[in-house]
């Protein structure tokens, strides 16, 4: 039987097609998106999508028309005028997740080619040894852990039992460094194989920025965080809130695309699970839309606090937030820059971020695994 990987495949051809042959305000383009839609949708079934690691060739499938839907739809690009090859320049285009995205990690001296590879040799080898030790030395852990348990977490804080804390913490461990290893991995391989195919090094960034970014819960998703789907999810995020909120304040607006992207961000990772349920979906859905909240009350605060940060460290008034600001607004203007981080904040400031961000992280990935867990067992307790 054929691998139904061929479809994505298919799905990539027809998306280079729609670029490069139909008119930026086509109505065709809307039959591309929908044909993209089933072809992918279809190459989910594949063996091959289902085996790569982290769930990662399923995220990457559903991922795709997402941006297909936006390269054609939403920012309606179009070649070049006068480029001899147009489809050289669409099928860049259709293998650039990060297209857009203003902030990319970037190198602090662009390596050599075989420089390049090496490194990224490194990455497979100890990703791959890594990732395989995980799914291999596995904590043991009984249905009895998960079920009939409170879901009180925060009101049982100080109750909690030493197994119930060991076993947050090793889900919280797992679920993010299980992605983060899958996808740097997935990124080292592709690049390995663009810049053997002659594809310059300056255009294989890293694709995580630095932990020391991660000192707030937008920096951790705006600075650290791989940036693959930020620029669909707040494409579409901001069409739905300028079609829907037109009379909205610019402040209001802000906040209801941060709410509208993590929604966007809960129904693409429904759609990529390979264990879909209504409850699972739930799950998923308060994980991300506790996170866009927390994101929200985090900006409230700083808005409130920052002046007295200024104050501390003998800095003008709005110093570093508004030029963090900017660097975070000009992620989602567009263009292909690749912009250095913000200065960061005294590392007293810092050190209460990151324990704010871990505490967040904790609860909410190990609150989101014991329900998906719950949701698994037919006979879990409301």
């Amino acid at each position: 039987m054929v691998d139904s990987v061929y479809l994505l495949c298919a799905a990539h051809l027809l998306t280079a097609y729609g670029l490069v042959e139909t008119d930026a305000h086509s109505v065709h383009r809307y039959t591309f998106v929908t044909l993209v839609a089933v072809f992918c949708t279809n190459a989910l079934r594949s063996p091959l999508i289902q085996s790569i690691p982290g769930g990662s060739g399923l995220l990457y499938t559903v991922g795709f028309v997402f941006h297909s839907a936006n390269w054609l739809c939403i920012q309606k690009l179009m070649p070049p005028l006068n480029d001899p090859l147009p489809y050289r320049w669409a099928a860049g285009q259709v293998f650039d997740a990060r297209w857009g995205i203003r902030f990319k990690p970037a190198f602090n001296r662009v390596p050599s080619r075989w420089g390049l590879i090496l490194w990224r040799l490194l990455d497979v080898a100890w990703l791959g040894a890594t990732l395989y030790w995980m799914s291999n030395f596995r904590l043991e852990i009984w249905p009895d852990d998960f079920l009939n348990v409170p879901d009180g977490f925060l009101f049982r804080i100080f109750n909690l039992s030493a197994r119930e804390i060991v076993i947050r913490l090793y889900l919280y461990f797992t679920s993010m460094y299980t992605p983060y290893c899958s996808l740097r991995l997935t990124h080292a391989v592709c690049s390995i194989i663009g810049l053997l195919c002659g594809s310059d090094p300056s255009a294989w960034p890293p694709l995580f920025g630095s932990p020391l970014d991660a000192y707030s819960l937008r920096t951790y998703y705006s600075k650290f965080w791989h940036q693959l789907m930020r620029k669909p999810f707040t494409s579409m995020a901001s069409l739905l809130v300028k079609n829907t909120v037109p009379s909205a304040s610019k402040r209001m607006s802000a906040s209801l695309i941060v709410l509208a992207t993590f929604a966007i961000s809960a129904i693409f990772h429904i759609l990529s699970s390979d264990q879909y349920s209504l409850c699972s979906a739930y799950a998923e859905t308060r994980y991300y839309m506790s996170t866009a909240a927390a994101i929200l009350l985090e900006e409230t605060v700083i808005h409130f606090v920052w002046p007295y940060v200024n104050k501390a460290t003998g800095k003008s008034a709005g110093g570093n937030a508004s030029s963090e600001k900017r660097s975070v607004d000009s992620a989602k203007e567009g263009g292909t820059q690749i912009v250095q981080s913000a200065q960061r904040p005294p590392w007293k400031f810092r050190l209460i971020g990151y324990m704010w961000v871990i505490c967040f992280d904790i609860w909410a990935t190990s609150k989101l695994a014991f329900l998906e867990f719950q949701c698994s067992w037919p006979r879990a307790t409301s």
